[in-house]
């Protein structure tokens, strides 16, 4: 099973040296959590398949009230959603929608969310990939991408998908991306004693950001004692204050 799950040869498990092969006993630890894992995937399908359901009934509600007796279930629906998972309302309408695209739009995925085969996160992941193409291009390159989500995380995927489209339907691929300018953003928000600020930008303008993070971190001293992430930090907020090193 954990073959199928993780791509990697199992096999390898008891060769080399002593101090490095799994025990028997490892092995029923790893086969319970692959396990473990296709159940937990199996329920999270069926969270999301509910969420999209109880939203799209409540969303039919609103228009079947008619005669301007506007309750707004929608959002009603994403509130209840919300509060019974203990999750914000942009959760609650993450997960409907997850749930509405996979059973209007991307079937293969869909059953393989449902037979556990994957996790929410990837499928998070391929779905918002392909949002916006059209069905036929949806169609074209579905299979493709079910069989990269077999192997690769979110981070990666997101990458191989966008090279399964641009061969696809690069026209259409141009086009969607042009507008991803419109997404770019920025936010903060608190983190215990500590904050975390946000950026969202094109794939271009974040390698320049970061590059330049870099070489400010990396003008100390050879001996500075600063882990790496502390210094990166560091350069950061020297570069907010106009400094170079």
């Amino acid at each position: 099973a954990l073959e199928r799950l993780f791509g990697y040869d199992l096999g390898m498990w008891g060769r080399g040296s002593s101090s490095t092969a799994a025990t028997e006993a490892d092995r029923v630890v790893l086969a319970e959590l692959a396990a473990d894992a296709v159940i937990e995937n199996r329920a999270a399908y069926r969270k999301v398949s509910a969420c999209a359901g109880l939203w799209e009934a409540w969303i039919e509600r609103d228009v079947q009230l008619g005669n301007g007796d506007f309750h707004d279930c929608g959002n009603n629906a994403l509130a209840e959603i919300g509060l019974r998972l203990g999750c914000s309302r942009t959760i609650a309408e993450n997960t409907a929608a997850l749930g509405m695209d996979l059973r209007l739009r991307y079937p293969r995925l869909r059953a393989a969310f449902a037979a556990g085969e994957l996790d929410q996160a990837r499928v998070a992941a391929a779905a918002g990939r392909m949002c916006g193409f059209s069905l036929d291009t949806v169609a074209a390159v579905e299979a493709e991408v079910l069989a990269a989500a077999r192997t690769l995380s979110p981070g990666p995927l997101g990458s191989e998908i966008d090279a399964i489209l641009m061969r696809t339907a690069p026209d259409e691929y141009a086009e969607l991306r042009a507008d991803t300018k419109m997404f770019r953003k920025i936010s903060k928000r608190a983190l215990g004693d500590m904050a975390r600020l946000q950026v969202d930008l094109e794939p271009d303008e974040a390698e320049a950001a970061w590059q330049r993070v870099c070489e400010v971190a990396d003008t100390v001293c050879r001996y500075d004692r600063r882990a790496r992430q502390y210094r990166l930090a560091d350069a950061f907020t020297a570069i907010m204050h106009g400094e170079t090193a």
